[in-house]
Parts: structure tokens; C-alpha cells; sequence
């Protein structure tokens, strides 16, 4: 046996693994969830560690895929409320006058 290191027993650090800790709600700028909960909700595919370029690349695609449409949401979300603002903003002005 190495100096320092017992039968079993590691001498690094033991962390939680991902799994092990409970998710916290991130709130996204318009109050809605992180991209990081946004994007596990989308299922995307699991990464097993293939050694095979083309099934990493097949799934890069796929989690690509997941972040324009991601984009795409947050991008309309955008539009939608910057045209909310506007309209308010109209209706105000044309009651005032």
C-alpha cells in the first residue's frame, strides 16, 4: 500500500455528487426560471462518454437544438413584453390627450 492512503479509503476530498443535491429555483432576469432548469426540462440526451466522434457530435446537435430553441423562447418573451411596454405607453399618451 501507498504511504498515506488506506484499503478503501480515499485521501481526496469527498463532494456531493450532482445528483445528491437538491436543485435551487434561479430566478431569470423576467422572473422566470434559470436556462440551466429550462434546459434539463427539455430532456436532453445524456452524455455517456462515447468514444466515437460521431455519436458526440450527434449529440452535440441535439444539445444545440435545446439552447436556440431556448434562445428562441427568451428572444420572443423579449419581443413580447417590449411591445407590452409600448402599448401601455400609447394608451397613456392617448388617454392624457
Amino acid at each position: 500500500m501507498s504511504r498515506g492512503v488506506r484499503r478503501g479509503v480515499s485521501s481526496r476530498p469527498q463532494h456531493p455528487r450532482a445528483h445528491d443535491l437538491a436543485p435551487v429555483p434561479q430566478k431569470h432576469g423576467h422572473g422566470g426560471p434559470s436556462i440551466m432548469e429550462r434546459f434539463k426540462r427539455m430532456a436532453p440526451p445524456p452524455f455517456i462518454g462515447e468514444s466515437q466522434p460521431l455519436l458526440v457530435e450527434s449529440w452535440l446537435r441535439e444539445v444545440e437544438k435545446i439552447f436556440r430553441a431556448i434562445r428562441l423562447l427568451d428572444e420572443a418573451l423579449s419581443a413580447a413584453c417590449s411591445q407590452e411596454s409600448e402599448m401601455e405607453q400609447y394608451l397613456e399618451e392617448k388617454r392624457a390627450a
